[in-house]
């Protein structure tokens, strides 16, 4: 009797959990074992991966930016495809083909100033790395903004995002460099496709590249020639991404490989599995501008693949003709538990009765008539600024805000997993200037992700 009690409950038990629970929490679409997980993608959170996401640079008014990606295998050389996009609407700017050594690593600059009819471009940093076109040890190759179907300027290529993804790997060890050239580094690219073949390096040697990139990005933001804010964050990393190799060296034309070529676990698109990935239900941020402290609060919102998720880029429909803004809910609270008395609201003021936020990468600023701690513009400027968040001024300057990304009822979908909400990155920039002493004391800024839940169904 004893043991058909237990048996029995032990049923019920599995019944309830099996049938009982409709949604749970998901943490980066991480799976124990990549074979039985829903999607083979997940975000690393000890920041390894085989694809990089670096979601915000800005080099505005002659501002500089620094990159670096590392390769932490000791056993392999990786070639990667480095991707940079503006940040309204994911257009190309520019891209080229790296080819990392074992244990080796790549920085760079990305470089601007205060003309608006000169684009961003990057300063090779690096004098030992190949890369394919072969960028010269601190030459300068600038943003091109040619695609027909974004009205990109000069200016709007010194702000946005880039990414880096992992193609083809080879045996390799610390200090042997079997891949030198340019050319041997379009070889391994494209799996012998074009190119020169590196000696000692044959097609049947190249394999996927393992889960150990690892990058960073420095923003320094230059307000004199002796005060210098730096924002710093590490990179997204993307782990399993495992892209197929390419087959042609085109450039600068937003072909393969892409965030979309993540190869899917099942017949669902790679597209899919990224986005299951890196969706988000609802973001968390504290903010403070508290006027004694020269409290400044400003908030970056990226959206990787909100382009490949709304377009086929070989349709040649215009992108702006079908892209659509993106429905969030702002809640406020200030460190006292409380929410505004009066309804939330946005400058410039919010058209009908929802906060949209529309670019690929989406700056929000805390504080009626605040400026943003990096220097953009409006939106509908040609910036990335999509609004201020009104706080009263009385009690409400030091508190969190939750943004919710499932007020617009997207998802997304695999197997029978629907994970509720936007795939999104975010940003936290915080700066402090004390002024009731004298000499005013400016407080070093930080830029910290971000805080999400993920909620499936």
């Amino acid at each position: 009797m004893i043991k058909r009690s237990f048996l029995m409950a032990l049923l019920l038990a599995l019944v309830i959990f099996t049938y009982g629970i409709a949604q749970a929490d998901l943490i980066d679409g991480l799976g124990s074992n990549p074979s039985t997980s829903p999607t083979r993608v997940y975000v690393n959170p000890g920041g390894l991966g085989d694809a990089l996401v670096y979601g915000y640079y800005n080099v505005k008014e002659g501002n500089i930016n620094f990159f670096r990606v590392v390769n932490t295998s000791e056993s392999t050389g990786v070639a990667v495809k480095i991707r940079f996009r503006e940040g309204k609407e994911s257009a190309e700017v520019l891209d080229y083909f790296i080819c990392l050594s074992a244990a080796d690593q790549y920085s760079g600059w990305i470089v601007g100033n205060a003309i608006t009819s000169q684009p961003g471009q990057v300063l090779s940093w690096d004098n030992d790395t190949p890369t394919f076109p072969s960028l010269a040890y601190l030459g300068t190759f600038p943003f091109a903004y040619l695609d027909p179907y974004a009205n990109v300027t000069a200016e709007m290529t010194k702000e946005g995002y880039f990414e880096i993804l992992g193609i083809d790997a080879w045996p390799d060890t610390p200090g042997s460099r079997n891949v030198a050239t340019s050319e041997e580094c379009l070889w391994v690219a494209t799996a012998g496709q074009l190119g020169t073949k590196p000696t000692g390096v044959e097609r049947s040697d190249l394999e996927d590249v393992p889960n150990g990139l690892m990058g960073e990005q420095y923003l320094f933001d230059i307000k004199s020639a002796t005060h210098i804010d730096t924002y710093a964050y590490n990179a997204t990393a993307l782990a399993y991404c495992r892209i197929d190799p390419v087959t042609n060296g085109g450039l600068s034309a937003d072909d393969h490989p892409r965030l979309d070529d993540c190869q899917a676990l099942t017949a669902t698109a790679g597209l899919a599995e990224v986005n299951f990935a890196l969706t988000k239900s609802n973001l968390y941020a504290m903010y403070d501008v508290e006027a004694i402290l020269g409290g400044q609060t400003t908030y970056v919102i990226t959206f990787p693949t909100k382009r490949l998720s709304v377009i086929d880029l070989g349709s040649g429909e215009p992108f702006d003709a079908i892209d659509s803004c993106e429905t969030i809910k702002l809640t406020v609270w200030d460190d006292a538990e409380h929410k505004p008395q009066t309804q939330i609201g946005v400058s410039p003021p919010r058209q009908g009765t929802v906060d949209e936020v529309c670019d690929e990468v989406n700056v929000v600023v805390v504080g009626d008539s605040a400026l943003p701690l990096l220097p953009t513009t409006i939106s509908s400027s040609g910036g990335l600024l999509q609004f201020n968040i009104k706080v009263e001024s009385a009690g409400f300057e030091l508190g969190w805000i939750k943004i919710d990304l499932t007020a617009g009822n997207k998802s997304t979908t695999i197997g029978s997993l629907m994970a509720n909400g936007l795939p999104a990155i975010g940003y936290e920039m915080q700066d402090f200037s004390i002024g009731v002493v004298t000499p005013a004391i400016d407080m070093t800024p930080a830029m910290l992700p971000m805080k999400y839940d993920v909620q499936v169904e």
